[in-house]
């Protein structure tokens, strides 16, 4: 969070509106980034992908199949730290 900081001290520094809302700025800022993050990942190893098709594609490369374990985490405990 420290990058994401010093880019908002910048802005609010230079910006008289946002040095004046600083907190919603930067609950906003922090927010947007996360909803964007969550986009992100969520696409990329939700449905596009899924577990079974990962799973294949971990033993293709290394020639083992991921344990239950990991899949179990992938698919349910991941997405649930998500939320």
């Amino acid at each position: 969070m420290g990058g994401m900081e010093a880019v908002i001290t910048g802005l609010a520094d230079d910006f008289k509106i946002l040095k004046k809302h600083r907190k919603i700025f930067t609950f906003a800022t922090a927010f947007g980034t996360f909803l964007f993050a969550l986009l992100c990942i969520t696409n990329v190893s939700g449905p596009t992908v899924g577990v079974d098709r990962f799973s294949e594609d971990i033993e293709r490369m290394m020639g083992f199949k991921p344990g239950l374990y990991w899949r179990l985490c992938w698919k349910f405990v991941s997405p649930t730290f998500l939320l």
